[in-house]
């Protein structure tokens, strides 16, 4: 047993997992939009949204469903400046989520600034470390909450449109 303090806080892993499940709950509410607008069962729509790895494939999806279904253009164009907000945010979330967290310091015995590991390569290489703090993470948990209920107010707008549109889907062409 080593007397070196290479114990992460506590505080950042509860930070984190707030912000993971509550960007789960987030994803759970586009899937259910997605069953909604597409008339899935939720087992049956569940089967195809589960295989759907991120926030954006999901969006694609429900865009165009609800399209097809005659959703009405300005409620599709907030539909996909929903989807950049989110794919903004969902960065800022798997950075914490997919990040490994180190201590730093001058030695091995003071080391006590926690910083992340990122490792990313999207068209541009990053391979540095970030310092952390908590107050950052939950931030994001912040942001993270408002994008779920301002999705949660869009999604009540676009399933009443639905309501006043026949069950029937409208086949659009390009």
């Amino acid at each position: 047993m080593s007397d070196l303090p290479d114990i992460i806080p506590d505080e950042f892993f509860t930070a984190i997992g707030q912000v993971t499940n509550l960007w789960a709950s987030f994803e759970f509410y586009v899937d259910q939009l997605i069953w909604d607008v597409g008339h899935f069962n939720p087992h049956l729509g569940a089967c195809v949204t589960s295989q759907l790895m991120s926030v954006a494939p999901r969006f694609r999806a429900l865009v165009v469903l609800a399209e097809q279904r005659g959703v009405p253009d300005d409620l599709i164009k907030e539909l996909n400046q929903f989807s950049v907000r989110a794919d903004k945010t969902g960065r800022k979330r798997h950075r914490y989520a997919h990040d490994p967290l180190f201590l730093a310091g001058e030695s091995l015995e003071t080391a006590t600034e926690v910083k992340r590991l990122q490792l990313t390569a999207d068209r541009k290489l990053i391979y540095r470390f970030q310092s952390i703090e908590v107050d950052e993470i939950k931030a994001v948990h912040l942001e993270i909450h408002q994008m779920n209920r301002d999705f949660v107010a869009l999604s009540t707008r676009v399933r009443g449109s639905l309501r006043a549109l026949p069950r029937t889907f409208r086949w659009r062409q390009p």
